[in-house]
């Protein structure tokens, strides 16, 4: 588990985790915003989970074709728990547990996944990023206008410019 203070109001750093998670394609399926919970209860997922091997997040030990949760069907649970310090901070809480079981047969016992923390590192980064503030565009620079002898000006009626104006030398 890891805790990030960020300094956003507890409103939208709730919507800003549930942007992320759904980024990241997972099914939440708890949601509320008055407990200041977003997560998934448990998702079976086999070699990837949210865009990467299931390895960089959680570790499930490892065989003889390496790592487990890679190899193996992996149950996933993973939350959010936001609550505000101020009315202008907030501290986000995240945490992500496995387990994991063999596909290739029911005689290996299922094991216990630990998070890495590279998930909740990922997820606090992108809730991060998605409440920064943006900084305005520049504003574009006025074209320069050239300068136009008022009696030639191509507003004023032909009639009235002159046709050839000669200057002496």
């Amino acid at each position: 588990a890891s805790v990030h203070t960020i300094q956003a109001p507890r409103a939208q750093v709730f919507h800003a985790v549930a942007q992320v998670l759904a980024e990241l394609e997972l099914p939440v399926d708890t949601r509320d915003s008055v407990r200041g919970m977003v997560g998934v209860t448990s998702i079976a997922r086999m070699r990837r989970f949210a865009n990467a091997p299931i390895s960089r997040y959680l570790n499930c030990g490892s065989g003889i074709t390496g790592a487990n949760a890679d190899n193996w069907r992996v149950f996933i649970t993973a939350f959010a728990f936001v609550d505000a310090r101020d009315a202008a901070t907030t501290e986000l809480r995240l945490a992500m547990v496995g387990g994991a079981r063999d596909v290739a047969g029911s005689s290996t016992a299922p094991v216990a996944c630990g998070s890495t923390g590279a998930f909740e590192s990922l997820v606090a980064e992108r809730v991060t990023q998605r409440l920064a503030p943006r900084a305005p565009p520049p504003a574009p620079k006025p074209e320069p206008t050239p300068e136009l002898n008022p009696e030639s000006s191509p507003s004023r009626p032909r009639h009235l410019r002159p046709a050839i104006r000669l200057t002496p030398r």
